[in-house]
């Protein structure tokens, strides 16, 4: 039992490492931001939960960011964001993911902001492999970053 949810989880970070977008995440389409809940703006219509990847690579400059809002408490396994300037508002609010990325592969830039509420993560990486560059500004009423193990 132990060695397959350590397999599970060795598969889980390969497809995260060194890939620009993993094939099994759910990407984010709204340019110009919207509400977590909104299924229009992810691909395939379905908003990510504990078993799947947030992805988000709009390739926004921090000079066009835009703005994630949540009206409850959500989940993904990962939250991922390549080049893109991505603001999370969860409000009062929680998110909790195994693994918050901001700066994937080399090349990325990733800038993002929390505006409210908590991220909860066991794992956040800024810049995750080596080229990448990631930004995380923790701004706002009662914005916390929780992070169990390694940031």
């Amino acid at each position: 039992m132990k060695k397959s949810r350590l397999l599970g989880a060795l598969s889980g970070c390969a497809c995260l490492i060194g890939l620009s977008s993993p094939a099994h995440a759910i990407n984010w389409l709204c340019d110009s931001g919207g509400s977590w809940n909104d299924t229009n703006c992810w691909l395939g219509g379905s908003v990510p939960t504990s078993s799947n990847p947030a992805y988000f690579n709009k390739l926004a400059t921090q000079f066009s960011p835009y703005t994630v809002t949540h009206i409850s408490n959500s989940s993904s396994s990962e939250l991922q964001s390549g080049t893109d300037a991505v603001n999370y508002d969860f409000g009062s609010f929680e998110h909790t993911t195994t693994t918050a990325v901001f700066g994937i592969s080399s090349g990325d830039v990733a800038f993002s902001q929390l505006l409210g509420g908590t991220l909860n993560s066991t794992n956040g990486y800024l810049g995750l492999n080596a080229g990448a560059t990631g930004t995380a500004t923790i701004d706002g009423v009662s914005s916390v970053w929780n992070s169990s193990n390694l940031l």
